[in-house]
């Protein structure tokens, strides 16, 4: 039916066919190797959120990125887990946008300039993260006594 469709003039433009067989293999490789698939997205989480510039960044910037953008993720991802059962409005919806953003675009082979509008909320997260470490190692910095002296 497709050849005659062609010879009709009749063209499929997005090529559904196609893109079914492709689709077919591609669940037939996750099946073969699911955990594979697994630890691949799972990688591809922190690429989201930890940027390395361009191509021809130096290796010092680049080793500098690394590390400032891996400890930004690391205190996310803590400031996540500490602030899951807040009754605060703003955190809950930090963490919907953030995992929201990590989820969908894991799978996908993307940038870290796609999450850039779920960054301002990852910072919501990254500050609770720091707050607990200040009260955890420094509790008189925080307490409520100084605070209300000032």
């Amino acid at each position: 039916m497709y050849e005659k469709e062609i010879a009709l003039g009749v063209y499929d433009i997005h090529r559904y066919n196609e893109n079914q067989i492709l689709l077919r293999e591609a669940i037939k490789r996750i099946r073969e190797r699911p955990y594979y698939d697994a630890l691949i997205t799972l990688t591809s989480m922190p690429r989201l959120w930890i940027s390395l510039g361009a191509e021809n960044t130096s290796v010092i910037h680049k080793v500098t990125l690394l590390f400032s953008f891996g400890l930004l993720f690391v205190f996310m991802v803590i400031g996540g887990f500490l602030a899951r059962k807040s009754q605060s409005p703003t955190l809950v919806g930090a963490i919907i946008i953030c995992s929201y953003y990590t989820l969908v675009f894991a799978h996908l082979n993307t940038e870290g300039r796609y999450v850039i509008p779920a960054r301002f909320f990852s910072f919501l997260l990254i500050s609770v993260a720091i707050a607990y470490f200040l009260r955890l190692y420094f509790p008189r910095l925080l307490s409520d006594e100084i605070a209300t002296a000032q």
